[in-house]
């Protein structure tokens, strides 16, 4: 079910508070708040939804208009607008959603309408949702293809400001055993394996 008004404003008001609280943006970088590009505002939101032909999350909206223009949240923090913090090509949030990988649905090889990338893991790991999907449930790109979470944008955000290791929730992961090149002997490795959900789609072009 959507989050209320008042949920999200709470919510928004504690991601600020738990990014000034432990002195970093996100999970990848250093980079504090005050080194973030500054908010943008509803005006660009407005032009993005029309350029993309669809409504972005509120929750979406509100970080990117009241905390930061992208750089905050798990991962690498939410992708910005323009002018604001850049994906991993140095796309704003409009192109990074331009050129999303295509998918094999139906059989056929299609963009997935309505499936925006929100932050990225780095290592091609990208979380995205699926505006026209009522769960509001995220969905992550690797190199399966296309998995489908049980976690919605607000439950992610909700569990990082409280602290919880998102990477360890959003994929499961397995001990190996690999050579250890300074005793000679093996060692104990855990290796992310892939995301936890229901696959739904593998990549159009395996060359994405």
């Amino acid at each position: 079910m959507p989050s209320s008004p008042q949920d999200i404003d709470m919510l928004v008001a504690s991601l600020r508070n738990h990014i000034n609280l432990v002195g970093k943006a996100n999970d990848m970088t250093s980079e504090r708040l005050d080194q973030l590009p500054p908010p943008t505002v509803d005006s660009t939101v407005d032009a993005a939804e029309m350029e993309l032909k669809c409504e972005l999350p509120m929750l979406y909206r509100r970080c990117l208009t009241t905390i930061a223009n992208g750089g905050i949240g798990p991962g690498y923090g939410f992708i910005g607008m323009s002018n604001g913090y850049p994906d991993s090509h140095g796309r704003a949030f409009v192109d990074a959603c331009r050129e999303m990988p295509t998918f094999v649905v139906g059989g056929k090889v299609q963009q997935i309408r309505g499936m925006l990338p929100l932050w990225e893991w780095g290592s091609g790991i990208t979380v995205c949702m699926d505006v026209s999907d009522p769960s509001t449930r995220l969905f992550v790109i690797d190199e399966a293809g296309l998995t489908r979470s049980e976690m919605t944008l607000f439950d992610a955000l909700l569990r990082w400001v409280n602290g919880d290791e998102l990477w360890n929730i959003m994929f499961e992961s397995q001990e190996v055993l690999r050579p250890n090149p300074f005793s000679g002997g093996v060692m104990k490795v855990k290796r992310n394996l892939t995301a936890i959900g229901k696959h739904v789609a593998r990549f159009g072009d395996v060359s994405v």
